[in-house]
C-alpha cells in the first residue's frame, strides 16, 4: 500500500512539477548561441531514434513501412533525456553556459519531435495506404 500511495503521489505532483521546474529552467537567451549544437544536437538525436527503434521493429519482423512507423512513433519519448540532462546540470557536470545550451537545445529536440512526429506519420501511413492500392 506504500508504494502504491508513494506512486500516486509522484504521478500526480512530483512528475508534473518536475516538469514545470525544467520549463521554469528553459533560458531563451541560451538559443542564440547554440547554432552548430542545435544543428548537429537535434537532427542526430531524431534520426538515431528513428533508425534505433525501426531496427528493432525490423528485427522483430514487421514490414518495412510499419517498422519505420515504429521509429517515428517513438521520436517524442524524450523525458528520459530531459532527466538525464537535468540530473547532469545539477551534479555539476556542465559548465553554467553550456549547461544552459544543452538544456535547451534537449527542450527544443522534445519540442520539435512533438511537432514532427504526426506530421511523419500521416505521412508514412498515406502512403503505406497507397502503395497497399495500387
Amino acid at each position: 500500500r506504500i508504494i502504491e500511495f508513494t506512486r500516486g503521489v509522484g504521478e500526480i505532483f512530483f512528475i508534473p512539477l518536475f516538469f514545470v521546474w525544467v520549463g521554469a529552467s528553459f533560458d531563451f537567451y541560451a538559443l542564440k548561441d547554440m547554432g552548430m549544437l542545435v544543428l548537429l544536437f537535434v537532427p542526430m538525436a531524431l534520426i538515431g531514434k528513428v533508425i534505433g527503434c525501426s531496427l528493432g521493429a525490423k528485427i522483430s519482423k514487421f514490414k518495412t513501412r510499419d517498422a519505420l512507423a515504429v521509429g517515428i512513433g517513438m521520436m517524442p519519448r524524450m523525458e528520459v533525456a530531459l532527466v538525464v540532462v537535468t540530473t547532469e546540470i545539477s551534479m555539476g557536470i556542465f559548465s553554467d553556459a553550456l549547461a544552459h545550451q544543452i538544456l535547451a537545445a534537449t527542450i527544443l529536440l522534445v519540442i520539435i519531435s512533438s511537432i514532427l512526429t504526426p506530421i511523419l506519420l500521416k505521412i508514412v501511413k498515406e502512403k503505406s495506404s497507397t502503395s497497399q492500392e495500387g
